[in-house]
């Protein structure tokens, strides 16, 4: 619905280094190229060969996963959200900026859903009424929360997870993550993959 600037690899790339070198689960990324002369087409980086497969698409899962993948899969979540904060990232967008790590999380997701509706207001990709009275609706109603802010992936789909034997692997596609409320990849795998796992036994 808007055109904004996650999925421009400068930016991904920098977040996948960080959290690999955090000994999470994440490709090891090698290097970054923006300066790409003989080489069509838009900035790339080149991350090492993970082993492992998917085991479903955004819409969810081929068939339902294992009691062993499902608790690796609540596992690796578990673990992302109790990193460290990665200030080392500096201010690397609007979503990513050393300041939110300390504020209280309320606050973190206020801006993060600000930045959207500044970016709808801006680029009029789709002129729907509706969708700015969500958007209001959602700043009006954010929920008091003090909790701490972590590193989300933002985008944690069957289609972005690579298992192998009885375990995750590897978590791919980071140009969604940004610094918020860790309940946002919970409802991800909610809304993408629950028909495909034991939500109990995930929770």
């Amino acid at each position: 619905m808007v055109d904004n600037d996650c999925h421009r690899v400068v930016n991904e790339f920098p977040v996948v280094k960080a959290v690999n070198k955090a000994g999470f689960p994440a490709p090891d990324a090698l290097w970054l190229e923006t300066g790409h002369p003989t080489l069509p087409g838009a900035d790339f980086f080149v991350m090492r060969r993970s082993t492992g497969s998917v085991q479903g698409t955004v819409f969810g899962g081929s068939e339902p996963l294992s009691a062993d993948l499902v608790t690796s899969l609540a596992n690796t979540v578990g673990r992302l959200h109790k990193l460290r904060p990665l200030t080392e990232l500096g201010n690397l967008n609007e979503s990513i900026q050393t300041e939110l790590w300390t504020l209280p999380l309320d606050e973190v997701i206020r801006r993060y859903i600000a930045e959207y509706y500044a970016y709808f207001l801006k680029d009029r990709v789709s002129t729907v009424p509706s969708l700015a009275a969500v958007y209001k609706c959602l700043l009006a109603n954010v929920p008091p929360c003090h909790d701490r802010p972590v590193l989300v992936h933002g985008d944690l789909g069957l289609h972005n997870l690579l298992f192998e034997n009885k375990s995750l692997k590897v978590v791919l596609d980071w140009e969604m993550a940004h610094i918020g409320d860790p309940m946002e990849d919970v409802a991800y795998i909610r809304n993408t993959a629950n028909a495909s796992l034991d939500w109990d036994a995930f929770v």
